[in-house]
Formats: structure tokens, C-alpha cells, sequence
């Protein structure tokens, strides 16, 4: 199928595309992902669409049911490894370190970790 006839069946035609894309600060929401994804876990053509980002090698939305990462680790062959950060708790450390999310709540327990490991070097400092 070329990619007009399986864009032409694609569940996402007509809809507003800001539903798949980060907000101007570069990240998608939670919500935005949940509800950008059971949009695509509907669709017809997911596979078509996944497979069409990954050949043309965009790193910016969702497409297929997958984020830039999920696209990634896909393509490499790592299907099991796909793990999107709709899964993660947010607002947690684990979120913001270890799988990179940057939405406000992550952002600040980012930013809560690094004050309080400030603080610490602080006091170490006025002791010695």
C-alpha cells in the first residue's frame, strides 16, 4: 500500500495532530499520550504508520501507538524493550533520571533532588 492510501485509512485523518505532538516546550503529557495511543490502538494502519516513522526517521511525536524512544528501540529489534513513559510513575526521581521524562511534575523532582543534595554539600561544608 503507498503511504496516501494507508494515510487515507488512518484513524488519526482529520483529528487535531497537536494530540500527538509535544507542547511547545518539547513534552507530551501523560494524558496526551494515553489518549493519543488508544487513537492509534484502534487504527487500521498502525503498523504502516509505525514502520513510516521509523523509515523516515522522525523523532518527534507519536505515531504508531509508539514515542520517538518506543520507535527506537522497535527498529533495533528490541520489541521487548519498548517501554513508553505513559508506563512510569510521574513525578517521581526514577521518572526524571532513569527514563528521561521531562513534564513538570518529573521536572520538579528533578529540581527537589538537586536542592536537597545542595543542601547537603552546603552543611558538609559549614561542619568542616
Amino acid at each position: 500500500m503507498n503511504v496516501q492510501g494507508w494515510k487515507d485509512l488512518a484513524k488519526c485523518r482529520g483529528l487535531d495532530t497537536n494530540i500527538f505532538m509535544p507542547d511547545d516546550s518539547g513534552v507530551i503529557y501523560k494524558e496526551q499520550m494515553e489518549r493519543a495511543v488508544a487513537i492509534c490502538a484502534s487504527c487500521l494502519v498502525i503498523d504502516e504508520c509505525r514502520d513510516y516513522a521509523i523509515a523516515e526517521e522522525i523523532v518527534v511525536g507519536i505515531y504508531g501507538g509508539l514515542s520517538e524512544r518506543g520507535r527506537a528501540a522497535f527498529a533495533r529489534g528490541n520489541k521487548g524493550e519498548v517501554r513508553e513513559l505513559w508506563n512510569v510513575k510521574h513525578g517521581t526521581l526514577s521518572a526524571y533520571q532513569r527514563h528521561r521524562c521531562r513534564c513538570a511534575p518529573c521536572a520538579e523532582a528533578g529540581r527537589d533532588h538537586w536542592r536537597k543534595n545542595q543542601e547537603k554539600r552546603k552543611a558538609k561544608k559549614e561542619v568542616a
